[in-house]
């Protein structure tokens, strides 16, 4: 039960890691596939193509990490489930504890920054997904040390969480979107639109 414990943090990949044990009908490649297929119909608009996929993927990952969390993994969060093994139960904790909170944060961060549209908030957006970065990096390194099961669904969280964070410093879209609020002219010179 401990490979679904650091689940809590992760995307729709670990829901359907978990579920795929009743359901060996591939459910993430096509749930990817109707993503990117609405993502790319609204590669048009401000906020679509990569970033619509962000907000598609946080708010999904959020959804499913609160089902993990109630109905999977809620007894991992109670250090008795560790028989007396305090500094593993810690160690649990900092593998897992801090990006979730950091999950929690980026995605009312982000949907601020979805409705208010300021550059601040994709600056403050930008130092959470670092910090989700870097404890994700080291709830990796925990789990490498202490519980090794875990490990590819901390990549599954890590990965994206570099990607994202590379994508928000690099975005032409980000930047028009939030900083000169001209995507829709842009888009129409260059023939997006």
């Amino acid at each position: 039960m401990f490979e679904i414990a650091t689940a809590v943090a992760k995307s729709s990949a670990a829901f359907v890691l978990v579920t795929d044990q009743q359901n060996p009908a591939p459910v993430l490649p096509l749930g990817w596939l109707v993503m990117w297929w609405i993502c790319a119909r609204r590669k048009k608009d401000p906020i679509g193509g990569w970033l619509a996929y962000y907000y598609y993927q946080l708010y999904v990952g959020i959804i499913f990490s609160v089902i993990l969390v109630a109905g999977v993994s809620i007894h991992n969060y109670v250090p008795e489930y560790f028989s007396g093994e305090t500094q593993r139960f810690l160690l649990f904790l900092l593998s897992s504890l801090p990006a979730i909170i950091l999950a929690v944060f980026e995605a009312g961060v982000a949907t601020f920054l979805l409705v208010l549209k300021t550059w601040d908030l994709v600056e403050l957006l930008r130092n959470v997904l670092i910090a989700q970065a870097v404890a994700q990096g080291i709830g990796l390194i925990v789990d490498a040390k202490y519980f090794p099961d875990n490990v590819p669904l901390s990549l599954l969280s890590f990965v994206p969480s570099v990607l994202w964070v590379g994508y928000f410093f690099r975005s032409d879209r980000v930047r028009r979107v939030f900083k000169t609020h001209d995507w829709e002219v842009v888009a129409k010179a260059v023939g997006v639109a």
